[in-house]
Parts: structure tokens; sequence; C-alpha cells
């Protein structure tokens, strides 16, 4: 999981340790801003998060561009007191708030229920990819990673939402039987796409948009599959 901390508080190591004491096994990177700005710049240069831990008071004005940023994050609002207004958060969506002092127990609760949905909603993939310099290597991605899967002349394309590729030998069918059940379309025979960045559905393409960066691509629809993908993305 990927996790941000966003406050200029001293409170940001104290939940970035009771974190990793929760669960020192568990694959974490976690990162610390202190300000909002910061934190939506790094959005900007394809990053993203599981959970997102956010000051209250200085997000009031970011929210809703980090909610348009990213419809997926776990969303956790660090709050003076119950006074402040929280009707944005719920439109925001946030998955809870916590009241100062911020107490570890709280913490790790939240956590471990956002963790449960991360691994309930995203599957783990270990892939054979090849690297720039042709070296073979063994590669975990977890199904939020995989933005589109591209077939061409029987190698296998896994394109990334930080916009890499890897490139590894095998059948597209063999990775849609896989990913079937993980929000994931196959919308031509050549194109195998994650559900959740779909902005867009033509008559005979699709346009699929990199989270926080704004950009587009556009990959090939099959005329016949378009009522499906129209329904899909509503179930998805």
């Amino acid at each position: 999981m990927k996790i941000a901390i966003c406050s200029d508080s001293a409170e940001n190591q104290n939940i970035k340790q009771w974190l990793r004491e929760l669960d020192e096994t568990a694959m974490l990177s976690i990162f610390i801003y202190a300000r909002p700005e910061q934190l939506l710049a790094s959005f900007k240069q394809q990053q993203y998060y599981d959970l997102i831990f956010l000051e209250f008071y200085a997000a009031r004005d970011f929210l809703w561009q980090l909610r348009q940023m990213d419809g997926r994050a776990a969303i956790v609002l660090l709050t003076e007191a119950t006074r402040h207004n929280l009707l944005p958060a719920f439109e925001a969506e946030v998955t809870a708030c916590l009241v100062r002092p911020v107490q570890k127990h709280l913490v790790q609760q939240v956590f471990g229920r956002c963790r449960n949905s991360f691994l309930q909603h995203n599957q783990e993939l270990r892939l054979e990819v090849n690297t720039e310099d042709g070296v073979k290597e063994e590669k975990i991605f977890t199904t939020r990673d995989i933005f589109y899967v591209e077939s061409q002349l029987r190698k296998v394309y896994i394109h990334t939402i930080d916009a890499r590729q890897y490139q590894c030998y095998g059948r597209i069918s063999d990775l849609e039987q896989t990913l079937r059940q993980q929000d994931f379309f196959r919308v031509h025979k050549s194109c195998l796409v994650n559900l959740h960045y779909i902005c867009y559905i033509g008559v005979e393409n699709i346009g699929l948009m990199y989270p926080g960066s704004g950009s587009m691509i556009h990959l090939p629809l099959s005329r016949r599959k378009r009522e499906q993908i129209k329904e899909a993305v509503q179930l998805a």
C-alpha cells in the first residue's frame, strides 16, 4: 500500500511509526508532506496513494481537487475539534475523521479497515518482465497499478498508472482470465483495460485518464462491445 501523511505537525512521524508497528511485514510506502500543495504536486508527477491522512483545516480548499485527482484513495482527516464544518468531508466521501490529540489505537483501527478493503479490491500479480537492459526479473503488480494491458506480436505490455511500460511474454487472454474479476474489460482483441480509469466511451475508441495528471490516451474499442463496456463501467 502507498500512504501519504499531509500535516505540518509533529504527529506525522508518530502516525508513520504506528502504521509500521501494526504490521512490520506489510509492503508499505509512506510519504510525508508538510503542505497540501506538495501533495497535489505529487499527483502531477504520476504519484498516487491508497490511503491519505490529511490535515482538515489546511485541506478544506484542496479536498475537492484531491478527490478529482484520485477518486479511489481512502482519505482520513485530522481535525482539531468536532466544531469544524465537516460537510465537505462527507461530500468528498472521506473515510474517517480523527480528532486531536490523535490516538494510536484509532489510527491503527482505521488503517486496518482500509487495508482490508485494499486487499479485497486489489489482487497481487507476480509476472516475469524484461528490464530495459534485457534482463528478466519478477515484478509484483497490484491491479490498481495496471492502467491497461496491450498485446503486440506475441508480446504483452503492462502499462501502469505511473506511465511506465513493462514487457512480458505470454497471452493477453491468460491475463484476462486473471483480471476479469478485478474490474478489467477486454475492449479489443489487443487491449485489456482497467475500468476505473475510463473517462470516455466513443463509437470506435475509449479514453483512459491517468490519475492526477489530467492526460488522456485513446484505445481502440470493438463496436460490438460498446454496450457491454458501458454496463461494466457502471458496475465497477
